[in-house]
């Protein structure tokens, strides 16, 4: 649910990653300049993931159990 919420760029590079892609294949289906732009651009769409999960009323319910 919250994954859906990410912009296409980050549904499919995390999509790549969950699936253990090679980072020169994600940085050329996504037209990555090189692969250090796939590991920073990766960690921005992993904390959006997060900062969404935890701003979720459930993720405090459960987390306060």
């Amino acid at each position: 649910e919250m994954f859906e919420q990410l912009g296409g760029d980050c549904q499919k590079l995390l999509r790549m990653t969950f699936e253990e892609r090679p980072e020169a294949e994600i940085q050329e289906a996504l037209a990555f300049s090189n692969p250090g732009s796939v590991r920073v651009k990766r960690h921005k769409c992993k904390e959006q993931l997060v900062k969404r999960i935890q701003a979720d009323p459930r993720y405090t319910e459960l987390s306060d159990q």
